[in-house]
């Protein structure tokens, strides 16, 4: 049974890892840009350029109105990929990473 860490839920949002779970990979922009040694635009230009699809990517709406303000600022905006396409994403921002697990791939 997972137990967990015992801190409450965001407690680690200033750690700056990437997060895998049960296939997603999940972190925030900068996060993302600074494990790949790059800047958040080319994180975006790289899923753009690859047209790969975020399985979350908290700064698109969700549908519950237009007022609602979305964080797009790099130390806020949260995006998901699968473990496949986070690959994929790696390879086009930085192919020497390509061949590393996920988790590993800022180190």
């Amino acid at each position: 049974m997972y137990r967990g860490t015992g801190e409450m839920y965001g407690r680690n949002e200033g750690r700056g890892e990437l997060h895998v779970w049960g296939g997603i990979v999940s972190a925030r922009l900068k996060d993302y840009a600074g494990a790949l040694d790059t800047s958040p635009e080319a994180v975006l230009s790289a899923v753009d350029r690859e047209e790969i699809a975020p399985v979350v990517d908290t700064a698109d709406a969700k549908g519950r109105g237009s007022d609602r303000d979305r964080p797009t600022e790099p130390a806020l905006r949260c995006l998901a990929f699968t473990r496949e396409d986070f690959r994929r994403l790696v390879a086009a921002v930085a192919p020497g990473k390509a061949d590393k697990e996920p988790a590993a791939a800022g180190r």
